[in-house]
Parts: structure tokens; sequence; C-alpha cells
């Protein structure tokens, strides 16, 4: 248990070694900056802020390149559950509106939980992804799953208000449940694609969280790190918000 006499000192302490982290981050300023390393099967880029317009914009301009540049990249990964795949293939393929097959999915696997991510996969991006002959696929974990119900759980109590759990356990559960436990999970089902064949080479935009070595000053395995455990060759970068890549 950390005394609450040392919360305040702790909380400095992450807050100087975000901005350290920060100032280390690998940057991408347009799309040309993407290596595209003859090992890599899978570019993962990370999102600073979910959903914001300007990143939205620049992975749309991503695909497009990094699909010119190589056409082995044939699969986009999203940080959704891949309970979302069966409704991604509906609405990409014309079965359903995206009113009815994503949002209306949305609203039943977010009910009665404080999930929300909707804004990460908006009907243009998923219709450009689409257009440029991309899979698509959710790679997060399942709600109907002994994982979901523990996570679940977990954010339902650390959201309350009044909070219903002590420091340590929003401390531990943060980087162990939100952050590396998925990451696993996601790195794992990225592998099952990759693995089958049906995906050559992919792009995969996440939380910046997940590509992160240390956590709220303790050290995690990164979706790159789980992805290179299953022999994935990864290359990163970090999507800077507001700010779309100079045309």
């Amino acid at each position: 248990m950390i005394p609450s006499s040392k919360i305040f000192f702790y909380a400095i302490f992450i807050f100087f070694c975000d901005i350290t982290w920060a100032q280390e981050l690998n940057y991408l300023f347009s799309s040309e900056g993407i290596l595209l390393n003859p090992a890599t099967r899978i570019v993962v880029l990370g999102d600073l802020e979910h959903g914001e317009k300007g990143t939205i914009q620049n992975i749309k301009t991503i695909l497009a390149a990094v699909r010119t540049r190589d056409p082995d990249y044939n699969c986009y990964f999203v940080e959704v559950s891949s309970e979302f795949n069966q409704s991604i293939q509906d609405f990409t393929k014309n079965k359903k509106s995206y009113h009815d097959s994503i949002t209306s999915q949305v609203k039943q696997f977010t009910a009665g939980t404080v999930l929300r991510f909707q804004n990460i996969i908006p009907d243009h991006l998923l219709t450009h992804a689409n257009e440029l002959n991309y899979l698509i696929y959710g790679v997060d974990f399942k709600k109907d799953s002994s994982f979901g119900d523990q996570l679940l759980n977990w954010l339902t109590r650390q959201r309350a208000v009044p909070k219903k759990m002590s420091f340590q356990e929003e401390h531990d559960g943060h980087i162990r449940l939100l952050v590396e436990a998925r990451n696993k999970i996601m790195a794992e089902n990225i592998w099952r694609h990759l693995s089958s064949g049906e995906c050559k080479k992919g792009i995969y935009l996440v939380g910046n969280a997940h590509m992160r070595n240390e956590v709220r000053g303790e050290k995690v395995v990164s979706i790159q790190g789980y992805l290179e455990t299953k022999k994935i060759k990864s290359e990163s970068y970090f999507i800077r918000p507001y700010e779309e890549f100079k045309r």
C-alpha cells in the first residue's frame, strides 16, 4: 500500500516522467517518415488522443501512402473488440448501414459500462480503408469473457463517484489490466490474423500507453514487446494530435 503522504510526490514524479517520455517520442510529421523496413510485418501508430479529427485524417493519409508503397500491407487493425468484426464486415460490404451495424453494436456493447470508443471507427475512416482494399479487424478484448468481466468491474468501480477503490488498487489495475493485459490480448489477435496468411502485413492505430515500456513509473510489456515474442517485427510511431500532415 502506498502511504497517502507519498501520493502527491508520486504524482509529481509521474508528471516529470511523462514529460521526459514525451520528449523522446518518435513523432510522424508526414507519411513519408514511415520506414517500412523489409522485415516489418506491422506498423504500430500511437494515438495520443482517441478520435481527434487531425489524427483520423492523418491515419487516412497513412493508409493510402503505405498501400501505395507496399501493397502487402492489406490489413488495418483497430482498437475495438474482436466482437465487432462481423459488424465491420456488414458495413464495409454494404450489407447494413453504419447505424444498423456499428452504431447498433456499440450501443449494445457499451450498455451499462463506461466504455466509449466509437469515435476511433467513424464511418468515413472505415469506408476509406475499405476502398483501399484493407481488411479491417478489431483486436481488443471480448466483453463476454472472464477478462472482460474483470476489466469492466474494475472500470466501473474506478470511475464511480465517489471512487470505490483504493489508490493502490487503481494504480495496479491501470497498469496490469487496462494496459498490459490488453497489450497481450491485442498482440495475440494481431498475430492470429498475420499467421493465418489472410493478412500479409498490417497497420494498427492504438492508444499511446500501449506502446510504452513504462507506465506510471512501472515496467510493462508493450504491445510491440508481445508482438516480438510472437516473432512479429514491428516499427512504431506517434501521431501528434491537432496537427494534420503537411501536403
